[in-house]
């Protein structure tokens, strides 16, 4: 019995051994909480939404915070940030405090001491108990709270901000409070950045702008660091009234706290070695800008940023410059200087990744079609196009042939066309829709040869016979275009054609339909 007994609890204590094992990976917790609509009186932000997603998708691909462990709020209620906080309570609670890291960040209206969600508010006080009722060995509180919408451009709002001391009787460890700016002073959104001033440089920094010491892995104090002083600069330079991020540390330890890592598979650029050179990160097709880096003439810095297509702009002295990139999954691009084109920098302010940098385009493509002459064909095609951006212009010259069978005659059909298309364009991610209208003009020339040849040119008749004509017409098209690295992309498109051929002494019509796959590349 005694020996059941002894293996019984060491079985009991490997299982409990186990258990803990199992549970000592790092959990990460979020909640990303945003209102556009503050107290009465305060105009609707324009862009806290966006900033709220944004540290959620910085958090959730490079810093280890899983989807299922973060909470996106968007307008919420007292009750619904009171459950949301309650959830990351029950979650912790799975976990060693010492092995928990919990980040709650705001943004939105508030005053000194609360924020405002739509017609309710929450003390500051309060909102720093329920943090730190999370068990959680480091807690990061971000506020980044507007008073007023006008004061995104001009002047000061009379009302203090955020009280940024430690509330009172709170001497716990392992607790780090950001705000976006000092108190008295106004948290500024910009419709350029498509957000508030320092939630972009705080999400800059932590997809690797911050990384101070260039090993990969992005602190919090990199990140504050990076944010203030970008913050403070883009302030004073655009609307003039300086805005001031502060932070408050109770920490126990005194070791490196990371929050993001930009290495170990991260999707990201890398940059030249350059000293003063600027970088900004657009989205092809949009104003915003997504990320921002300065270059070191030590190393390459490193920005780890989604997957998709985006326009580079370099601002180096009196070169700038622009790079449009497509970045594949898990991939790190290798910038180098060669990849950036000479672009005045008033277009770069003023389009942003709407600019064209290679607007010159020349594709093949082959396909298949049919028309009322030849039932079935094969063509080849050049063609050459001119982006505007949102419009291009494009001509083309084509070669087909198509041959079809009645019970009197084989029927082969060759031509030579030109055309001129305007388009219209649409872009999502790496791909490009297109849709266009335009005008057409062939030469046809039809052969025939009857299907009885031998026995009537036995008889000394014509088995063959022939005509030509020249067929303009309107058309239609649509296309899909996929972007792939150093400019090329593939085509996968669709052409449809009224003609109005002359053949036998009348003007026909006859309809042509064509699906092609083309191959091109801009320059």
């Amino acid at each position: 019995m005694t020996r059941r007994l002894a293996a019984a609890l060491l079985s009991l204590s490997l299982l409990l051994a186990l258990g803990r094992s199992a549970r000592a990976d790092p959990l990460r917790l979020l909640v990303a909480v945003s209102t556009a609509n503050g107290a009465p009186g305060e105009l609707p932000l324009h862009h806290a939404a966006d900033d709220a997603q944004q540290v959620q998708t910085v958090l959730t691909s490079l810093g280890g915070f899983r989807a299922s462990d973060s909470i996106l709020l968007a307008d919420p209620t007292l009750a619904q940030l009171d459950e949301a906080m309650s959830r990351m309570r029950v979650l912790a609670g799975t976990h060693a405090p010492g092995e928990v890291t919990f980040v709650f960040y705001f943004s939105g209206h508030g005053d000194r001491d609360r924020i405002h969600l739509g017609g309710e508010t929450l003390d500051v006080a309060t909102l720093a108990a329920q943090v730190r009722a999370v068990p959680a060995g480091l807690r990061v509180l971000v506020t980044d709270a507007c008073r007023s919408y006008p004061t995104r451009m001009k002047g000061a709002s009379s009302e203090p901000g955020f009280a940024i001391a430690s509330p009172a009787g709170t001497t716990g460890a392992g607790v780090v409070w950001l705000f976006a700016s000092a108190d008295g002073e106004p948290a500024q959104e910009s419709d350029e950045l498509r957000g508030a001033l320092f939630t972009h440089y705080w999400v800059s920094a932590l997809r690797g702008a911050g990384d101070a010491n260039g090993d990969g892995r992005v602190t919090v104090a990199e990140s504050y660091d990076f944010a203030y002083s970008q913050t403070l600069l883009r302030s004073a330079r655009s609307s003039g009234v300086l805005q001031h991020p502060a932070a408050v540390y109770e920490l126990r330890e005194a070791a490196p706290l990371v929050l993001t890592s930009t290495s170990d598979g991260a999707t990201a650029f890398s940059f030249p070695r350059a000293a003063d050179a600027h970088y900004l990160v657009y989205a092809v097709g949009s104003h915003a800008v997504l990320g921002e880096i300065w270059g070191r003439a030590d190393r390459e810095v490193v920005l780890a940023l989604p997957p998709g297509r985006y326009l580079v702009e370099r601002r180096l002295g009196s070169s700038p410059g622009g790079a449009e990139i497509t970045l594949g999954r898990g991939e790190v691009r290798a910038l180098r200087a060669s990849d950036f084109r000479a672009v005045s920098s008033e277009a770069l302010v003023s389009k942003g990744g709407e600019v064209v940098l290679r607007p010159d385009e020349l594709s093949l493509e082959g396909g298949i079609g049919s028309s009322r002459i030849a039932g079935f064909g094969k063509q080849i095609g050049l063609r050459y196009g001119h982006s505007f951006g949102a419009w291009a212009l494009g001509a083309g010259v084509t070669f087909a042939q198509g041959q079809d069978e009645t019970s009197a005659e084989d029927v082969t059909l060759k031509s030579v066309g030109l055309d001129a298309v305007v388009e219209r364009r649409a872009r999502l991610g790496p791909w490009t829709f297109g849709l266009g209208a335009g005008l057409e003009g062939r030469y046809l020339h039809e052969a025939l040869v009857r299907t009885d040849a031998a026995e009537v040119g036995a008889g000394g008749y014509a088995t063959t016979s022939h005509d030509s004509a020249i067929a303009p017409g309107a058309l239609l098209e649509g296309h899909l275009r996929l972007a792939l690295p150093s400019s090329v992309w593939i085509e996968l498109g669709a052409r449809g054609a009224l003609l109005f051929p002359q053949l036998d002494g009348a003007i026909g019509v006859f309809p042509d339909v064509r699906v092609n796959l083309g191959l091109g590349m801009s320059f």
